[in-house]
């Protein structure tokens, strides 16, 4: 934030107080954020959490007063960066999982013949030069 009117002595004193207390810090949370022992990162998955229950009760603790305002906020914010499948949803994803589970399977014994033929063709090359040198 800055200000950009009239830099009185008393904004300018104030702007340059504020700006070697004001710390940012940039934090990335994966699964594991319960396990750090950064208090940021533990505060931060809270508040963050994929549960908006758990975050709610954690604001709660934190003596955050739950006014309607404040929850149509955090309904409006789970709404936008969380999904919940429904049953026909979950079921496509299942199928999905269970293909590329299947075509790495495939795969993979593919590359076990190829492996495999390669194998042999190397064997008939040795018996080939052999036969040459008679």
């Amino acid at each position: 934030m800055e200000y950009t009117g009239e830099k009185d002595t008393y904004i300018r004193h104030v702007m340059e107080a504020f700006e070697v207390m004001v710390d940012s810090r940039i934090v990335f949370l994966n699964e594991q954020w319960e396990n750090s022992r950064d208090k940021t990162v533990l505060a931060l998955g809270r508040l963050f959490d994929s549960d908006r229950k758990k975050a709610i009760r954690f604001m709660e603790t934190e003596g955050v007063k739950m006014t309607r305002m404040i929850e149509t906020a955090t309904q409006d914010y789970y709404d936008t960066h969380f999904y919940t499948l429904g049953k026909k949803e979950r079921r496509q994803v299942k199928e999905y999982q269970t293909q590329l589970a299947d075509q790495k399977r495939q795969l993979a014994d593919q590359k076990r013949q190829l492996a495999a033929k390669d194998q042999y063709i190397k064997i008939l090359e040795e018996q080939l030069e052999k036969a040459k040198k008679q």
